[in-house]
């Protein structure tokens, strides 16, 4: 509103008053800072707000002399969720966690894509650990959106501040220890420590050697062949095969690389390249030892993609090689996720008359209500079940999984026998084949 001093036509002095309707600037206002702050899919405040609102929470830190948390959430194969059920499913499920976050926690953030961000006001600080694990409770629930459960766990990364670090630095510390949550497994949360910084440096040359090896066919990968052997001849009945990453006189283990291969998406041609080479190799055997059988170990990941059974076909037929000859071996853990999965995965296997293998078996996540129900040839127990044979209960649990799978007409093979006492043990059992670095 203007006020103008004027003279009215009597010669008196007065004043006009103008009044103006702002209510569509207002609007307009608002809209633009909606546009700037607002998320527009899951309607949580942006990065930008959260560059705001850090400032302001470090500040209340300080002065309560207090330790305030930021939460960086990133979802496990969520690309999976938009690839198979479209990228309408995909938006949904990042409306339903949305609102689980929101309820839960005041200051919540879409970073894009599938990442979200929590700033833990100061006061709830000592709530950290329980907090984290409601996070990882409630993501190992199935989600649901419309009439589709979606199974898609989190990492988490978190990193502490007291009110004087730098706002970048925080969100970077975050997203650094939300990777090394990824790499370390599902559904799990790291908090950072300066130590991460190392790691990320040897990881980045991992990732590197990965890109190349990719890039030249797979030059720097090589597949290693463990046997297994029949306990009652000692006479080697087959092997599992093994692959490794090679960078000069640096050899990489599995567990060094194969949750960045499942980061960076090179799952599935890495798996059907162990799988080709495998069966090329077992072919070579059959030549002179014609019941010689070749394991190859499937990994979760592939096991999600729709056509992993025409897949597998596909690649055993390129070979030429006896599909009775290879056993593909299925980890425990994809069982007791999905046991409707399983069977149907294991059934298939067997329509194509090849071997199929639960491996990695006996840590106690599968029951063995769905596994008598499961179409198994042959069972490998988890390597780690020998380690403390001097405990006597552990010895009758594994003779106990030997004596059941034998009554369901299913081979076991005993794993993990890495030196003389396991060996004594392995040789003694009722197991039908023995395996380990002992041999």
């Amino acid at each position: 509103m203007l006020s103008t001093p004027v003279s009215w036509i009597d010669t008196k002095n007065i004043r006009l008053f103008t009044c103006f309707d702002v209510t569509a600037k207002k609007q307009y206002a608002e809209a633009v800072e909606k546009l700037a702050y607002l998320d527009s899919l899951t309607n949580l405040p942006n990065r930008y707000k959260f560059n705001t609102d850090i400032k302001s929470l470090m500040a209340k830190a300080q002065a309560l002399d207090k330790k305030g948390y930021v939460i960086f959430l990133d979802l496990d194969d969520f690309k999976l969720v938009n690839d198979l059920h479209g990228h309408d499913c995909g938006d949904s499920l990042l409306i339903t966690i949305s609102k689980f976050l929101k309820a839960n926690f005041t200051h919540v953030y879409r970073f894009g894509g599938d990442e979200f961000v929590i700033i833990l006001d100061p006061e709830r600080s000592e709530q950290i650990d329980t907090i984290l694990q409601l996070l990882l409770d409630r993501a190992n629930e199935p989600w649901e959106v419309g009439q589709h459960l979606f199974h898609c766990t989190i990492s988490v990364g978190v990193v502490e501040f007291c009110g004087i670090e730098n706002e970048k630095d925080i969100i970077k510390h975050a997203d650094m220890a939300m990777y090394d949550a990824k790499y370390s497994g599902k559904n799990h949360a790291q908090k950072y420590h300066t130590g991460l910084n190392e790691e990320n440096l040897l990881r980045d040359k991992t990732e590197s050697l990965l890109r190349e090896a990719m890039k030249n066919d797979f030059d720097g990968f090589t597949v290693l062949y463990q046997p297994f052997f029949r306990k009652d001849s000692g006479k080697i009945a087959g092997a599992e095969a093994l692959i490794r990453l090679v960078d000069g006189e640096t050899v990489f283990l599995p567990s060094d690389f194969l949750a960045l291969v499942d980061y960076l998406g090179f799952m599935m041609p890495i798996g059907n390249f162990v799988l080709e080479t495998a069966a090329r190799c077992c072919k070579k055997i059959n030549e002179t030892t014609p019941n010689f059988r070749m394991m190859v170990n499937i990994s979760e990941r592939q096991l999600k993609q729709k056509d992993i059974i025409p897949n597998i076909e596909a690649v055993l037929k390129k070979t030429g090689v006896v599909f009775s000859n290879i056993k593909i071996a299925l980890h425990e853990n994809v069982g007791f996720n999905n046991t409707e999965m399983m069977f149907h995965l294991l059934t298939e296997l067997r329509r194509l008359n090849i071997c199929p293998v639960l491996d990695n078996f006996g840590k106690g996540s599968f029951s063995y209500i769905n596994l008598d129900e499961l179409p198994v040839d042959m069972i490998s127990t988890a390597p780690n079940l020998l380690d403390n044979l001097e405990n006597k209960y552990l010895q009758d649990y594994i003779k106990l999984i030997i004596d059941w799978c034998h009554s369901k007409n299913i081979e076991l093979c005993l794993s993990g026998v890495e030196n003389e006492k396991a060996a004594e043990f392995a040789e003694s059992s009722k197991a039908d084949f023995i395996q380990g670095y002992y041999y």
